[in-house]
Parts: structure tokens; sequence; C-alpha cells
């Protein structure tokens, strides 16, 4: 099939499948590209709200707590749960959480064995507890998560207790705050030891908007791309009926003719000749071929046409051979028929005589 197809189409198939193929490739890298530029733009998202998060624990351990551990220990003290750290932090990502660009994000201390048991981790978030006690030298997780029927990406962070004064309040019931004990009560949040990784800081980041954006921007690219290489296609399919294929027809149908020894000094002939002297200009392999073919043409007609003579000449020899072979038989005849007359005369003057 492919064999029986004229060069144009030829061309026009193979750069077809090129072209298709080029798109591709480069789709697929375009869209491995868009995926993790994606991913990187979630991960800064979740790296500054972990960041955001833990400077506001950091700033609750070291400013707030000092100020109200004494009076929460006092005999009949409320507690106040502004002392925890993981508490100011809830507090202000819900305050966060107010503005509508942050509305989807979602953020939770969750530990294996909390105080609150609204930090209480699921299952999800305890096999990343049990992944961070695995490698205590991994600092940080994150990927895409479902929840909810949903993909979202996710951060999270290992909270260890790496100082003395997190186990005043999650040791032992006995050195806990009374007040503390009356919110909360002693069935979580003890038993914690030093330098343990007892659960995840882990922020939940909404990926539909930024993977929608990102499908958007492949769909656009792609288009792009789609449109530069139909455009190539095009010009390339246009530069190559102009400079080979155009020029090689004459020489075809030329070398059909050679090949059928039907070159005469026709007007189509002549058409073609006047072709390959044009393309003959070109210094390029083209050219070359058509001077190659102008030359065997032009010999061939030179040769048909003295030949085309020859036969010419010789049929007008032929010609005037046979018309005194004529005038000579005529006259044979005419000299016979006059001897026979002349014989007849003679016979009847004698017998008169």
């Amino acid at each position: 099939m492919f064999n029986r197809l004229k060069l144009a189409p030829k061309f026009i198939l193979i750069l077809s499948f090129i072209f298709l193929l080029a798109i591709v490739v480069t789709g697929s890298i375009f869209a491995n590209l868009l995926k993790i530029q994606t991913e990187a733009e979630m991960l800064s998202r979740g790296h500054l709200l972990m960041a955001a998060m833990k400077s506001v624990k950091q700033y609750t351990h070291e400013q707030v707590t000092p100020l109200l551990e004494d009076r929460i220990r006092e005999k009949g003290a409320t507690f106040a749960p502004e002392i925890v750290p993981a508490y100011s932090a809830r507090q202000v990502f819900e305050n966060l959480r107010q503005m509508p660009e942050y509305r989807q994000f979602s953020y939770k201390e969750a530990v294996l064995n909390p105080t609150n048991p609204d930090d209480q981790a699921d299952e999800f978030e305890a096999q990343l507890v049990a992944q961070f006690r695995q490698d205590p030298d991994l600092e940080v997780v994150g990927g895409l998560h479902k929840r909810l029927g949903e993909e979202i990406f996710y951060q999270a962070i290992p909270i260890q207790i790496t100082e003395e004064s997190c186990l005043r309040c999650h040791g032992s019931p006995e050195k806990a705050p009374q007040s503390m004990i009356d919110r909360y009560g002693t069935k979580g949040g003890f038993g914690w030891k030093l330098n343990e990784i007892v659960g995840v800081q882990i922020a939940f980041v909404p990926s539909g908007e930024v993977i929608a954006i990102a499908r958007k921007n492949a769909l656009l690219i792609m288009g792009t791309l789609t449109g530069i290489f139909t455009l190539i296609a095009i010009l390339i399919q246009f530069l190559l009926r102009q400079t080979v294929v155009k020029p090689i027809r004459p020489m075809a149908r030329l070398a059909h003719r050679l090949s059928s020894d039907d070159l005469k000094p026709d007007p189509a002939g002549e058409a073609d000749l006047q072709l390959l002297g044009k393309y003959s200009k070109s210094s390029d392999e083209i050219g070359q071929l058509a001077r190659i073919f102008e030359r065997m043409a032009q010999t061939v007609y030179a040769r048909n046409q003295s030949f085309s003579q020859q036969v010419e000449q010789l049929g007008m020899s032929q010609k005037a051979k046979n018309l005194r072979t004529s005038v000579k038989t005529i006259e044979r005849e005419y000299y016979r028929a006059l001897q026979k007359k002349s014989r007849f005369l003679r016979g009847k003057s004698d017998s008169e005589h």
C-alpha cells in the first residue's frame, strides 16, 4: 500500500507520523514537568503552613506556657488549654481558615496516645507515625492522599518529645496538673518518653485547584505544540513540493518516455525540457540531477531529429528513384508502341504496291 503511493503522499505520511510521535513524546515530557511543578507548588504551600504552625507552637511553649504553668497547678484552678502549644496552633489555623483562599486547608496534630481525644490519629496518620519511628532520620513525608473521596496533598513532620518539660503533663498522672486531669481525665496523654515520636504534625493542602490549573496549562501547551507542529508540517510539505516533487515530475516523465523510446520533439517534451532548464540552475543535488536529465534528453532529441531527417531524405531519394524507374518504363512502352505502329504502317504500304 505504502509503496504504491506517490512521493508527496509518502512524505506527508512520514512527516505526520514523525510529528505525531514528537507531540506524544513532548506532551509526556511536559506532563511530567507540570506534575513536578504542581507537586512543588503544593509542597511549598504545605511547608509554609507547617512553618507557620511550628512558629505558633514555639511561641506558645517559650512565652505563654511559662506564664500560665504555675497558675494551672494551683488548687482549684481551671485548666487553660491555651497553655498547650498544639491547641494554640490549631486555634490560629482555624482563624486562618476564615480567609477564602485557606478555607479548604486542614491541619492536625495527630497523636497515638493523645490527651485531647480530638487529636487521636486515624489509620493513615498512625501509618505515618510508624514510618517516622522506623526511620528516625526522616524529617518530612508528603504526597497525594485520597480523603473523603478527593485527592489532597499532605505534608507531615514527626512530633517528638525533645524536652523534659513536656513530661510534666505527659509523664504520669501523678505529676500532671490536677486541673488538666479534671478536664481530660487519665485515660490518654500519659506515659510519653523523652525522644519518643508520639505523633505527626500534618497539613492537608487541597490539590484540586492546583491540578486543574496544571491540566489547563498542559492542554494549552499541547494545543500550542500541535499548532506549531502542524504549521511546520504544512511548511515542510510546501517546501518539499516546490524543491523536490515539482522538479522530479518532468524528470520522471522524460525518463518514462526514454524507456518507451517515445521521445519526440513535441510540445510536451519541449515544456519538460524548459522546466529542466529552470531547475538545472540550482546548485543542489536536484539541480545536478536536472542538468544530467537535460543533457540526456537533448542528446536523445538531437539524435531523433537527425534520424528523422535521414529517414526523410531516404524517403525522398527512394521516391525520386521510383519516379525515374517509372519514367523509363513509360518511355520503353511508348517506344515499343511506336515501333509496333511503324511496322504496321510499313506492312500496309507494301501490300498496296
